[in-house]
C-alpha cells in the first residue's frame, strides 16, 4: 500500500507538472496573439479555445475548488487571454465597436464555462469565470452609454449637467430644456428603433440582446426623468414668478412659458408605453 501510495504521488506530480507546462504554452500562444485583418465584433477563435480549455478543466473537477497549482495555472491564463482580448480589440472604434467585441467575447466565454459547469451558481464558474463575469457587465455599461450618446447625446449630456449641478439656474436652463424638448419630440420615437436595431445586429446570443436592450432603454428612462424632473421644477418657478411677480407682463410670459413646456413635453408614461413596444417587437421569437 505504501508503493503504491508513493506511486500515486508520483504520478500525480508527473501530471501536476505536464499540465503547469502546457498552460504555459499556451499563454505563449495568447501572447504572440496580434490585431490582423479582417476585423470584426464576433468571438474569437482564441476566445472559444480557451473557453472549451478552461470549461472542461473546471468540468473535471464538477464544482469543486480545483488544487492550488491548477487554480493557479488557470488565473495565468486568463489574465492572458483577457489582455490578448484587449490587443485585438484595439483597431475598433473605441466608442462602440470595442465593446461589442469585448461584449461578445466575454460573454462566450462565460457561457461555455457555465455550460460546462455541475450548477449554474457563481462559484462552479471559477474565480476566473467571474473575473470575466465582472469584466462583461463593466463593458455593458460602456455600451450603454456609448449607444445613448449616440442616439440622445443631448438628453445624456443634460442628465449628467443636472447630476453635477448644484443650484440650477433657471433661465438658462429653461432655454436649454425648451430646446432640448423640441429636438427630442422630432426624433425619439425613430432613435428608440435604432437602437433596438444596433443591438439585433451586434449581439447573436439572443438572450444577451435582449437583457442589453433593456439595460440600455431602463438607463434611458433614467435620464428621461431628470429632463421630467427639470421640466416641473421649472413650470412651478415660473407660476410662482407669474403670481408673485410685480411686472404683470413678464410675469404672464413666465407663466404662459410654463404652461408651454408641459404642454410640450412628451409624459415619462407616453415614453414608457413606446418602450414596452419596442421591446415586444425586438428579439421576438
Amino acid at each position: 500500500l505504501t508503493e503504491l501510495v508513493a506511486h500515486l504521488e508520483e504520478l500525480n506530480h508527473a501530471i501536476t507538472g505536464r499540465f503547469k507546462q502546457l498552460i504555459e504554452l499556451n499563454i505563449e500562444s495568447l501572447k504572440s496573439i496580434k490585431p490582423a485583418p479582417p476585423f470584426d465584433t464576433r468571438p474569437h477563435f482564441t476566445a472559444r479555445q480557451y473557453s472549451e480549455l478552461a470549461g472542461s478543466i473546471l468540468a473535471i473537477y464538477a464544482g469543486r475548488s480545483p488544487p492550488e497549482q491548477v487554480s493557479a495555472s488557470l488565473h495565468q491564463l486568463q489574465g492572458a487571454m483577457d489582455e490578448a482580448l484587449q490587443r485585438l480589440a484595439t483597431p475598433l472604434d473605441p466608442n462602440l465597436s470595442r465593446s461589442v467585441f469585448l461584449i461578445n467575447n466575454y460573454d462566450h466565454i462565460v457561457t461555455v464555462l457555465r455550460g460546462n459547469a455541475a450548477d449554474t451558481t457563481a462559484q462552479s464558474i471559477g474565480v476566473d469565470g467571474q473575473r470575466f463575469n465582472s469584466l462583461l457587465d463593466a463593458q455593458r455599461v460602456v455600451f450603454v452609454e456609448s449607444e445613448l450618446n449616440l442616439h440622445f447625446a443631448s438628453l445624456v449630456s443634460f442628465s449628467h449637467q443636472q447630476s453635477s449641478m448644484a443650484t440650477p439656474s433657471y433661465d438658462r436652463e429653461g432655454l436649454l430644456v425648451d430646446s432640448l424638448i423640441r429636438s427630442f419630440n422630432a426624433t425619439w420615437k425613430g432613435d428608440l428603433k435604432r437602437i433596438s436595431s444596433d443591438i439585433m445586429e451586434f449581439f447573436p446570443n439572443f438572450h444577451l440582446g435582449n437583457d442589453i436592450l433593456r439595460q440600455a432603454l431602463g438607463q434611458f428612462v433614467n435620464y428621461y426623468s431628470h429632463l421630467e424632473e427639470a421640466v416641473r421644477r421649472i413650470s412651478r418657478s415660473r407660476d410662482v414668478g407669474s403670481s408673485g411677480g410685480s411686472n404683470s407682463s413678464t410675469g404672464s410670459t413666465d407663466s404662459s412659458h410654463g404652461s408651454m413646456l408641459i404642454k410640450t413635453f412628451i409624459p415619462l408614461a407616453a415614453v414608457t408605453y413606446e418602450i414596452k413596444k419596442t421591446l415586444s417587437t425586438s428579439f421576438s421569437s
